[in-house]
């Protein structure tokens, strides 16, 4: 399954502590009218594919300049800034 693939999404957000709670008011990706894109649904949180769902993820400062990004307590990515 190998595909171009875009997404847009627009959302509004609340931060507590470490989280963000974050809700879709719109998404645009190429993959909404694609039919053999249903398994990219086993990859992706419903927040990058479907308007009004919800989504939380928290962002742990590491060391200065390092960032893990959690969703569902279970590591994303790693953010470094070179700032």
């Amino acid at each position: 399954f190998i595909r171009d693939i875009s997404f847009k999404v627009s959302f509004d957000y609340t931060k507590k502590g470490n989280s963000f709670y974050l809700h879709s008011t719109n998404v645009d990706s190429s993959l909404l009218n694609d039919l053999d894109s249903t398994p990219i649904e086993n990859y992706l949180p419903l927040f990058y594919l479907k308007k009004n769902t919800n989504w939380s993820i928290g962002i742990l400062k590491q060391e200065a300049n390092y960032f893990v990004f959690l969703s569902d307590s279970t590591p994303s990515f790693l953010c470094l800034s070179k700032n």
